[in-house]
């Protein structure tokens, strides 16, 4: 793989990554807040679809409304490998090139200031941070918008990786979301992959389990600062994961629930940039994010 615009000296190298199966419906317009993106060429050095082998129209409907100098690049697996296959295949594959990658799914949005501001966050990350979150809105099925936590002036928070934030976190819920986030690709590798078995509550599973199968306790970060806007898909709401128990999906609200002990497990440490993990709140950098 090669970068589509230099990397500085002594900067990370960050790919912006799409995963996206049998969207066409939808992939137009995450595709349109990306090219919206402030200094898109300048938040990262590539830009990536990871298509899972969709059967519709996915792929040329983002590449209509890739306009960006930068191309759009594609990373297509050989078969379908399911969501968090996907997820884990593209990360496992970006690593040996890039530092960060910055993920998405197919049906959100970003705010036009999202890759900037990431971009900052992880120039300015310690070295043992493994990921960064941002904040969210979530786009209601009736076209409403539920707005999330967006305060920039809040200091960032490091979670770090204790057996008390893990048990803060499943009494609480999973405030960690996978859709606008970035994960440090060296971290990803010594963590461990996402669990396809949770397959709506995968970055549930990942986050606590993360400071237990980390040799080097990565922390996390999350910045209070609205970045997404992610989709709350109603035909997918409520289903049951591997371990049996009511989980919502992490793509379509990432609501904050009472988690079962057997669901998760582990310590995990992540940085949050000036938000607090709080039982009613999205908490992230500035929403930059929506969320369907």
């Amino acid at each position: 793989m090669s970068f589509d615009k230099p990397v500085a000296s002594g900067e990370p190298a960050i790919a912006i990554v799409v995963m996206s199966y049998r969207r066409a419906d939808l992939i137009g317009e995450t595709i349109d807040s990306l090219m919206a993106q402030s200094n898109l060429d300048r938040a990262c050095a590539a830009v990536y679809l990871a298509d899972d082998c969709s059967p519709d129209h996915t792929v040329e409907i983002a590449k209509r409304h890739w306009t960006s100098p930068l191309p759009l690049r594609m990373l297509a697996p050989s078969h379908n490998s399911g969501t968090w296959g996907n997820v884990n295949q593209a990360i496992a594959r970006l690593a040996v090139d890039f530092d960060w990658v910055l993920l998405l799914h197919d049906d959100d949005l970003v705010k036009p200031h999202w890759a900037e501001e990431m971009r900052a966050a992880i120039l300015a990350a310690p070295d043992d941070v493994g990921s960064i979150c941002s904040s969210w809105d979530v786009l209601e099925p009736d076209g409403t918008i539920t707005v999330g936590e967006d305060n920039p002036a809040r200091e960032r928070e490091h979670v770090r990786g204790t057996d008390d934030a893990v048990r803060r976190t499943l009494r609480i819920g999973c405030w960690w979301h996978f859709s606008g986030c970035a994960i440090r690709t060296s971290a990803f590798l010594d963590i461990g992959t996402f669990d396809p078995r949770y397959r709506q509550c995968g970055d549930e599973e990942w986050l606590p389990g993360a400071g237990v199968r980390s040799t080097s306790r990565a922390r996390c970060w999350s910045t209070a600062s609205m970045s997404a806007a992610c989709r709350r898909n109603p035909c997918k709401c409520i289903r049951t994961c591997a371990s049996g128990c009511g989980c919502c999906a992490a793509s379509a609200a990432c609501c904050q629930r009472r988690i079962p002990s057997g669901c998760m497990a582990g310590s995990c440490s992540t940085w949050r940039d000036g938000s607090r993990a709080r039982p009613s709140r999205r908490n992230g950098p500035q929403a930059s994010t929506r969320c369907r």
